[in-house]
């Protein structure tokens, strides 16, 4: 399912093909999985809840969360994600990256 992977770690952000069970996408994003935002077009922002890394992200105001970020689409009649709709550019232009020692 495509899926749009914000890595603060290279400070970048792709598309990528992620698992449609939320159990899966755990996994690649390390930990349970934390709804930080909703975007107008049905897509979700999730993050690794009480991840502790020092590289934070933070989209369209957002909280500055630590870890990674993954934009899927809304969820299915079984539970399961279906494809983010949101381009690239457009979730690109509203992220933003810190990597402070301090917690936020």
């Amino acid at each position: 399912m495509r899926a749009l992977l914000i890595d603060p770690f290279e400070r970048e952000i792709s598309v990528t093909n992620m698992p449609e069970f939320s159990s899966d996408v755990q996994k690649r994003i390390g930990g349970p999985l934390l709804l930080a935002a909703r975007f107008p077009n049905g897509d979700v922002l999730y993050v690794a809840k009480d991840c502790t890394s020092q590289e934070k992200l933070s989209v369209g105001g957002s909280q500055v969360f630590s870890g990674y970020g993954v934009v899927l689409g809304r969820r299915g009649r079984f539970g399961e994600f279906k494809n983010a709709q949101g381009k690239l550019d457009s979730i690109a232009g509203i992220t933003f990256f810190d990597s402070s020692q301090s917690e936020k």
